[in-house]
């Protein structure tokens, strides 16, 4: 599958034997194979045998499982530590609250 990295660790994230989980899914997805492809990364995995049942992670977000190492510095947030806050513009007036496309609404 041809995927979209969005962590600044790419090398790091997509090694082989390495486990990445469907979004609101428990069950892991484990690396078989990786390597950067322009653009993003091309990942083959264990549990999906074919492209057509590669078709069932159309559009969905592949998480890893953050350990302590993966803490990042004071004032600095993941992207889904962000779901839900308020946004405000320079005046202090609520604009809206970042949902998870990214997007204030």
């Amino acid at each position: 599958m041809r995927v979209e990295a969005l962590t600044d660790r790419p090398a790091e994230r997509f090694v082989v034997g390495g486990l990445l989980y469907p979004e609101g899914s428990a069950s892991p997805l484990t690396i078989e194979e990786a390597r950067p492809a322009t653009p993003g990364w091309v990942l083959r995995f264990r549990e999906v045998p074919t492209r057509e049942a590669a078709e069932a992670f159309r559009l969905v977000y592949l998480e890893v499982e953050a350990g302590p190492a993966d803490a990042l510095p004071r004032g600095s947030y993941y992207w889904h530590e962000m779901i839900g806050v308020v946004v405000r513009d320079p005046g202090g007036a609520e604009i809206g609250r970042r949902g998870e496309s990214g997007r204030v609404g």
